[in-house]
């Protein structure tokens, strides 16, 4: 017969529910390579460095510190500090902001694009010498088992017993270690850029919106009624 767990019982679990959410887990870090080089990132970005920016650590955040580390190796090109790198995601998931952290590349400067494909493959250009590199994921660990998928949910109803938790814990902590310690051939494959290097592009202007009169890129004015209207207000009238 099932027992009600005491209130410290419950309390614990939901704090296993949160960390279930985003996984704290630091073990083996010390073991991953933090040297720094020509085309390597700088030692004093570290894995926990990122998942300090991220909020916590998780399968997807280790796969994008690894997936950066390696491009930047490969292109011999270290983090840039102007728009010299160019990166574009097929997906929008955690690997982006591990990317953005250790590559340099951001929305705001217009070197991180994406292009939601809902694949997790990343092309980057080095705007130096043209050349660019797509990084796929093999990795097929990051997918929930039944298994993982009751541990989490029991985690999150609050009811998960120690022993469940532990089991839970162990289980994420298999896959990050495999992430952060593993050859990247073993996971990831690269091969050539599939499309032509995004170009910089002029700086836009701006307008204004006829119906709402907010400032609009010009760009992104569309033409209905014979009026100038952002997409926004050509939805709604």
């Amino acid at each position: 017969m099932l027992t009600r767990p005491s209130q410290q019982h419950a309390a614990d679990n939901r704090s296993a529910s949160a960390q279930a959410r985003g996984v704290r887990c630091v073990q083996g870090m010390q073991n991953v390579d933090t040297a720094t080089g020509p085309g390597i990132a700088p030692a004093s970005i570290g894995i926990e460095d990122v998942a300090a920016f991220h909020g916590h650590l998780c399968p997807s955040l280790a796969l994008g510190f690894r997936i950066a580390r390696w491009a930047l190796r490969m292109l011999q090109c270290p983090r840039p500090h102007t728009d010299e790198l160019v990166v574009v995601a097929e997906s929008v998931d955690s690997a982006l902001d591990a990317i953005q952290y250790v590559a340099g590349c951001t929305l705001g400067k217009r070197t991180l694009i994406v292009r939601d494909y809902g694949k997790r493959a990343y092309t980057f250009y080095d705007r130096r010498d043209g050349k660019g590199i797509r990084i796929g994921v093999t990795y097929t660990g990051l997918a929930d088992t039944p298994r993982l998928t009751e541990l989490r949910e029991l985690l999150e109803s609050g009811t998960a017993s120690f022993a469940q938790r532990q089991e839970y814990f162990a289980r994420a902590q298999a896959r990050l270690d495999f992430i952060l310690s593993a050859p990247e051939e073993d996971f990831l494959t690269v091969g050539p850029a599939r499309h032509p290097m995004p170009s910089p592009g002029a700086r836009d202007r701006w307008g204004q919106c006829t119906i709402c009169r907010e400032p609009t890129m010009e760009s992104k004015l569309t033409l209905k009624k014979g009026m100038l209207v952002c997409h926004e207000c050509a939805d709604r009238y």
